[in-house]
């Protein structure tokens, strides 16, 4: 019955032996646009290493709040 559930956790685990370099680099290109954009309207490097530093975390909580979701309702009906 834990099949799906033990499939998961291993894609999981093999994700960083599955990504491409290309998607890391994307990741990155990503966050040093987000850093320039800081810098031009006039943040200093301590300040954007702070901001984009609690982007981080909070997108860590974020995504960790909605997989506890995913996980409560699972096998639940869902009414919207």
């Amino acid at each position: 019955m834990h099949v799906i559930e033990d499939m998961h956790e291993a894609y999981r685990r093999a994700q960083k032996y599955l990504q491409t370099e290309a998607l890391n680099e994307a990741e990155d290109l990503k966050l040093e646009f987000k850093r320039q954009l800081l810098y031009i309207v006039g943040y200093s490097k301590e300040e954007v290493e702070a901001i984009l530093s609690c982007l981080k975390r909070l997108f860590g909580v974020m995504a960790k709040k909605w997989l506890n979701m995913v996980k409560a309702f699972k096998g639940k009906p869902i009414f919207l």
